[in-house]
């Protein structure tokens, strides 16, 4: 139910921005409201308490808020509260991220390196793909020493692994099926 609520939501916030003109604003304002309430996890337990009332819950939203966001997003948070649904608040969140992402023409790409990439490095990579497919692309760099060396590329569900530990692993494989 969490995923449908998300998206029935997320769409309705998007929607609203979008026909206000204000996509940027609110994407700005989301990250914001989702990162304090990733950092406060009383925070999304008191929202969600029952025997809390729900003008209590607004007064609290309005004190952490008010200056931070715009009204209409305030209001936004107000009809979780009303509605009953402040415990999908992150994932309602998340699905206005995607549908931003997707209205923009933005991908993201993660790239796994045995050492952290170089911001070069990372910027050539961006450019690079950003010429490939014509859109935006946003790269994340993860390090994971275990690849041995080389880089793992995944991006649009897809997967290009050129890591050493993965060479040595068909390597592997080419010589057991070599030996039967």
């Amino acid at each position: 139910m969490s995923s449908l609520v998300a998206e029935k939501y997320g769409q309705a916030l998007f929607e609203v921005a979008e026909e206000q003109d204000k996509l940027n604003e609110y994407r700005e304002e989301s990250k914001e409201v989702h990162k304090i309430f990733e950092e406060n996890e009383l925070l999304l337990q008191i929202l969600d308490h029952p025997e809390i009332r729900s003008d209590v819950k607004k007064n609290i939203v309005a004190d952490i808020f008010e200056k931070g966001i715009s009204e209409e997003m305030l209001h936004f948070l107000y009809i979780t509260i009303d509605k009953k649904r402040t415990r999908y608040i992150q994932e309602i969140l998340k699905e206005y991220e995607i549908l931003y992402q997707e209205e923009k023409n933005i991908k993201q790409a993660l790239l796994v390196t045995s050492v952290p990439a170089t911001e070069e490095q990372l910027k050539a990579l961006q450019g690079l793909l950003e010429k490939k497919t014509g859109g935006t692309i946003q790269v994340e760099n993860q390090v994971d020493p275990s690849i041995i060396g080389g880089a793992v590329l995944e991006m649009d569900g897809k997967r290009m692994d050129h890591s050493i530990s993965h060479e040595l692993n068909q390597l592997r494989f080419q010589i057991k099926e070599a030996t039967l």
